[in-house]
C-alpha cells in the first residue's frame, strides 16, 4: 500500500516538476547544457503523458459507472480543443505555443480512452491515420508542426490496446509482449539519434525531421508502460471493461 503510494507520488510529482522546470525555463541551472537541451525538448511529452496518466488512474474508473460519462469525456475534449487553440493563436508565451500539439492530441485521446474494452478493430484506424495523413501531405507544414499529436496518436493507442490491454481492462497480458515492445521503442529512439550526424536529403530529410520531432511521444510511451505495466501492475484491477 504505502510502496504503491509512493510510487504515484513519485511518478506524478516527477513528471510535473520537470513539466514545470521546463517551461520556467530553470532546468539549464540546475543540469549540465546537454542533458538540459535534451529534456527541454519532451515537454509536449510530458504534458501528455501526465494527463494520460492521471485520466487512466484517477478520471476513467470514476467515469466508466458515471450516468453521463460520454458526455464529461466529450466536454473534456471540448475544452482541449479550445485550450489547442488558444495555444495556437493566442498571446500565450513561446514556450507555452509548442503545448498546442498535446492538447490536439488529449482533445481526441480522452473520449478514446474512456471507451469501454474491448474495442472492435476499428480503433487500428487511429494509428492508421495518424500514420497516412502526414504521410499523405508530408510537404505540408501543418503537419510537420503536429509531428507530435500525430506521433501520440499513433503510439498511445497502440500501447494500450495492442501491447497491454490491461491497463485498461485489466485483463492478463505476457509481460514479455510488453519488453519486447519497450526494447524495440528504445532500439527506435538508438536510431533515430544515429542519424543526427547525418545531413539526408529529399524524402529521407523529410521522414528524419519528421520522426525527430515524434521522439517524445516514444518517451511517453515507454514511460507509460514503465508505470503503469511494470511498477503499478495492480492498477488494472482497478479498471473495469
Amino acid at each position: 500500500m504505502y510502496r504503491g503510494r509512493f510510487l504515484t507520488i513519485a511518478y506524478y510529482g516527477g513528471l510535473a516538476v520537470l513539466l514545470a522546470l521546463i517551461l520556467s525555463a530553470t532546468l539549464p541551472a540546475l543540469l549540465p547544457g546537454g542533458l538540459a537541451g535534451r529534456l527541454s525538448r519532451n515537454s509536449e511529452g510530458l504534458l501528455l503523458l501526465l494527463a494520460v496518466s492521471l485520466w487512466i488512474q484517477f478520471v476513467r474508473v470514476r467515469l466508466l459507472t458515471a450516468a453521463h460519462a460520454r458526455s464529461a469525456a466529450l466536454l473534456a475534449a471540448a475544452a482541449l480543443g479550445a485550450v489547442g487553440l488558444i495555444l495556437l493563436f493566442g498571446p500565450v508565451p513561446a514556450q507555452l505555443v509548442t503545448l498546442n500539439e498535446s492538447a490536439f492530441a488529449l482533445a481526441l485521446l480522452l473520449p478514446y480512452l474512456q471507451l469501454r474494452r474491448p474495442l472492435p478493430r476499428w480503433w487500428l484506424l487511429l494509428p492508421v491515420a495518424a500514420v497516412a495523413i502526414p504521410l499523405v501531405g508530408g510537404h505540408n507544414s501543418v503537419t510537420t508542426e503536429l509531428a507530435e499529436a500525430f506521433g501520440a496518436l499513433f503510439f498511445i493507442p497502440l500501447s494500450v490496446d495492442a501491447v497491454d490491454r490491461g491497463i485498461l481492462d485489466g485483463s492478463p497480458v505476457p509481460l514479455l509482449r510488453v519488453l519486447v515492445w519497450m526494447a524495440a521503442l528504445i532500439a527506435l529512439l538508438i536510431s533515430l539519434q544515429a542519424f543526427v550526424d547525418f545531413t539526408p536529403v529529399g524524402f529521407v530529410a523529410e521522414v528524419t525531421r519528421y520522426l525527430a520531432r515524434v521522439t517524445e511521444m516514444i518517451h511517453a510511451s515507454l514511460l507509460l508502460h514503465a508505470y503503469f505495466s511494470l511498477l503499478r501492475p495492480e492498477l488494472r484491477s482497478q479498471q473495469p471493461r
